[in-house]
């Protein structure tokens, strides 16, 4: 699809549209060179009450928006309406846009991952193996994203629509981006949602270790729900949470006194360490109704030394086996290190402290979160432009609704609070369930809540607390919210 000064939509996908919007690369340089968004979007069905676009950003900062638009756009369509193009947009240095920030081939990319430590430890090398790889990545690439450039991309697509306010969906890393953009344009806010905020503050500072302050309650809230489940559900139960939760432990460490070799792994042969555990159950932490499941299920198979069941326990695909827009890139570490202060300063002792600190904060989420901040240690490109000003705002005609789980890995309820109070007539909607983001873990109660938000306007009373449906392993449960 050929990039353009405005919008051009064709059709791609199905029922979806695709278009490439050219915007400056260097908004203080409007005449130089140009970035090329890409943009999907799931058309309104019902235009005799059309309303306008939803753009929405499913966070990272490395995910594809258009494709998860194409795995999640029919679902948000069904919440907020079907009055509303939901449109989708991958950010600078991100899936299809271009420049992309992409160091290798995905061939390169998946050799060069082999080697990469899943998880960071104080004193066995990883932390010095880490910054040595994330040198090589800083030295070799050559575009580095801002939040700043991609929330006035945001008002650039907004303009080319030729509709004078955003409606904006974001979750996770997409909260960082409705807080930019509100404090930088608050006259252009329409409908607000920020779901699984984390604190724009905390961010651009790079005071990363608050974020995990919730994830151990909820590996603690595994261990109960696992433990009542009983073993034909999940096969790793116990008799108590405190017993299930020392049995995993034995587990863990099992495997890291004898890692356990799978021939037909993924990518070929491999060895399942202690780190590729922890990788994965990171991942199904961030999602525990369906990955609290998974987690049993793949606990028991390291337990048992299955190799056949753990060949099909992967923590992410190759890039050989994805089409290129989905691949794994580098804009997680070009985007976090361009928004984060210089931290060139920092040495390798710097890095174990934090690391210890965050250990103290969470044991199961220092490991893999602390890379966010060392990862930038060595990065070698400064932004021209750094939103250094207020995270806070009063939008004039806008709404903003803020929601959050009870029990967030990385994006803790406390800051939905803070970011809550910055932003003036903000309201939080709190659904009391685990995982990362109401988005992912949508109780009907919730949805109901943001779909009466996008298609009345109308926000939840103050102190409203929205009830699961369901939980975890033990399965449906009665209360609905209040």
């Amino acid at each position: 699809i050929q990039a353009s000064e405005s919008i051009t939509w064709s059709s791609c996908f199905g029922i979806f549209q695709c278009a490439r919007l050219k915007v400056p690369l260097d908004y203080k340089t409007p005449d130089g060179p140009r970035a090329e968004i890409a943009l999907q979007r799931l058309p309104a069905t019902v235009r005799a009450s059309y309303k306008g676009s939803i753009l929405f950003n499913p966070g990272g900062p490395s995910v594809s928006g258009t494709q998860s638009l194409l795995e999640a756009g029919p679902l948000l369509a069904q919440v907020v309406g079907p009055s509303y193009d939901v449109l989708g947009f991958d950010p600078r240095g991100v899936g299809a846009t271009v420049p992309n920030a992409q160091c290798f081939g995905a061939r390169e990319w998946d050799t060069f991952a082999l080697a990469d430590p899943p998880v960071l430890h104080r004193d066995d090398g990883t932390l010095a193996l880490a910054r040595a790889r994330d040198e090589l990545i800083g030295s070799n690439l050559s575009t580095a994203p801002s939040t700043t450039s991609v929330a006035t991309d945001m008002l650039s697509i907004v303009q080319a629509l030729g509709e004078e306010k955003l409606n904006y969906w974001g979750i996770s890393y997409g909260t960082i981006l409705g807080q930019y953009f509100a404090a930088l344009f608050p006259d252009k806010v329409g409908l607000m949602l920020i779901d699984g905020v984390v604190d724009g503050i905390n961010w651009r500072d790079g005071n990363i270790a608050m974020n995990v302050q919730d994830a151990d309650k909820i590996m603690d809230r595994f261990f109960e729900l696992c433990s009542k489940a009983g073993r034909a559900v999940c096969p790793v139960s116990e008799s108590s949470a405190k017993r299930t939760a020392a049995r995993v432990e034995r587990i863990l460490k099992f495997v890291r006194d004898a890692p356990i070799p799978v021939l037909d792994y993924v990518n070929g042969p491999t060895v399942i360490t202690e780190g590729l555990a922890y990788a994965f159950l990171r991942l199904q932490v961030y999602s525990p109704y369906g990955g609290f499941a998974l987690l049993g299920e793949a606990l028991h198979a390291l337990e048992t030394r299955n190799a056949s069941a753990l060949k099909t326990f992967v923590a992410a695909p190759p890039n050989e086996s994805l089409p290129p827009w989905v691949q794994v890139n580098e804009a997680l570490q070009a985007i976090s290190c361009t928004d984060l202060p210089d931290v060139s300063h920092e040495t390798l002792e710097t890095s174990r402290r934090l690391l210890a600190r965050m250990t103290r904060i969470s044991k199961w989420f220092a490991p893999t979160m602390t890379r966010v901040r060392t990862q930038c240690i060595d990065w070698p490109i400064r932004p021209k432009t750094r939103y250094t000003g207020p995270l806070s705002a009063k939008t004039p005609s806008g709404k903003l609704l803020v929601t959050s789980n009870t029990l967030d890995p990385v994006s803790p309820l406390a800051d939905a609070k803070a970011v809550t109070k910055r932003y003036g007539g903000a309201r939080l909607l709190v659904q009391d369930g685990l995982g990362h983001c109401v988005t992912l873990t949508m109780s009907s109660c919730a949805a109901s809540a943001i779909g009466a938000f996008f298609q009345a306007g109308v926000l939840p009373n103050s102190g409203t607390v929205c009830q699961p449906d369901v939980l975890p392993l033990t399965g449906p449960i009665r209360s609905k919210g209040h």
